[in-house]
């Protein structure tokens, strides 16, 4: 058979998957010195099978399980944050300068990007997209705070966060499907917890993995209600519950 570029689209598209299969696999799963994300007895938690492309930042916990509801803790950390608007509309107007940035400073780029949705929730239209995008630093040694052609510096403190991992292309709707698990895990959890930021969107992967293979998190940021202050990444403490609300 003579391959015309009419015909070339799936042997083009079967090549693509085939050699993002093979990177990951030669070298790119999760393993065990990304960090760490244990239950509350101190076991590990599962990781997903995903493609690291990108360091995590240091100390930053491990990818958590898809579809499973875990509280993670975050140390101090430093990013550079564009905020949506002002010609940087949409995650691609977003990134842009922000990759432009750590280019031209000779940052090392990790794993995940964040993005964050002010306001959003599952109540009313949410249909404005990410607010901020953010590339975290390896370390908060690296580079200096401060404004830098419109990318933005940043040191930000400590984080806890209640978290799901989720499969899939990164969409608007597949972060509400994720946030709607997270605000009913925790209502069921008022009194261990209340919401203390914006939800955030983490990704993962490039664009050069298929999109049925990339894997995120969808977080909110909260603050544990008296004893219950503390502690390393956990899944909590009723790991029925939290399977439940994932389904």
């Amino acid at each position: 058979m003579i391959l015309t570029p009419t015909n070339l689209t799936l042997p083009i598209a079967l090549l693509t998957v085939c050699v993002a299969l093979i990177v990951g696999l030669a070298g790119g799963c999760a393993t065990a010195q990304d960090g760490a994300a244990a239950s509350a007895d101190g076991k590990p938690t599962a990781k997903p099978f995903m493609f690291n492309e990108a360091k995590l930042p240091e100390g930053f916990p491990a990818p958590g399980p898809v579809g499973e509801i875990i509280v993670k803790h975050y140390p101090a950390y430093r990013a550079a944050f564009v905020a949506s608007g002002e010609g940087h509309k949409g995650m691609n107007g977003m990134f842009r300068p922000l990759f432009n940035h750590i280019k031209k400073n000779d940052i090392a780029m990790t794993a995940p990007v964040r993005m964050s949705y002010a306001e959003a929730s599952t109540d009313g239209d949410d249909t404005k997209g990410p607010a901020s995008m953010a590339f975290y630093y390896r370390s908060t040694g690296l580079g200096k705070v401060g404004e830098d052609d419109g990318v933005r510096v940043e040191d930000r403190p400590a984080v806890t966060v209640v978290s799901i991992g989720v499969r899939g292309d990164y969409s608007d709707k597949r972060f509400h499907a994720a946030l709607s698990k997270l605000e009913a895990w925790l209502d069921e959890h008022k009194a261990e917890y209340h919401r203390a930021g914006d939800a955030l969107y983490l990704g993962y992967n490039s664009p050069f993995v298929p999109g049925f293979l990339k894997f995120s998190e969808v977080q909110l940021p909260i603050e544990a209600i008296g004893a219950n202050k503390g502690g390393a990444a956990t899944t909590p403490a009723d790991a029925t519950t939290s399977k439940e609300a994932s389904r």
